[in-house]
């Protein structure tokens, strides 16, 4: 159903890791919960918000190619928002993830390292109340998480010069 495989994609000097998804196989937020936890995944309370929010599509199988990379990969460095890292990653030829991708690429990422946190390069999801939440994909020493943070389009992210933040996005 998924592949990770620890397969990298090299641009320039940089290796990327890579993941392909499908879209089409879970139907609900009901459906991926279970897996996610028959998959002895943590679900934090915010992930678990912002999955009720998801619009879930009906249909066929949709394949998706996803790759993890860098705010340096892309150029920004120190402060930066949502907003432009969205818009620098169309320049550079990636593709904003659907927000179902989070939950689905947390299935899909099984050899993420201890420590490591990964955002969804999506557009923010947003509940009843007008607050905007994005996905994260974690890893603690034994289990991965799908969390959520709150955050806005012009919120400003800091990327760290030792620890640069990560972000999956569709790859080009």
């Amino acid at each position: 159903m998924y592949n990770s495989g620890g397969k990298s994609v090299g641009e320039g000097n940089s290796e990327r890791k890579s993941l392909t998804i499908d879209l089409g196989c879970c139907q609900s937020d009901t459906e991926v919960k279970t897996v996610l936890k028959r998959a002895g995944c943590i679900i934090t309370a915010n992930g678990d918000d912002l999955l009720r929010w998801l619009e879930w599509g009906r249909g066929s199988a949709h394949i998706i190619s996803l790759v993890i990379v860098s705010d340096h990969d892309l150029g920004l460095l120190g402060e930066y928002s949502l907003q432009q890292l969205l818009e620098r990653a169309k320049e550079k030829g990636y593709g904003i993830c659907p927000s179902i991708v989070g939950p689905l690429a947390r299935l899909g990422y099984h050899d993420q390292p201890v420590s490591e946190e990964v955002f969804v390069g999506m557009e923010p999801v947003y509940d009843d109340d007008g607050c905007s939440s994005l996905f994260i994909l974690a890893r603690n020493i034994e289990t991965p998480i799908l969390s959520g943070t709150f955050v806005r389009l012009r919120e400003v992210f800091v990327s760290g010069k030792e620890k640069p933040n990560l972000w999956l996005l569709v790859a080009p």
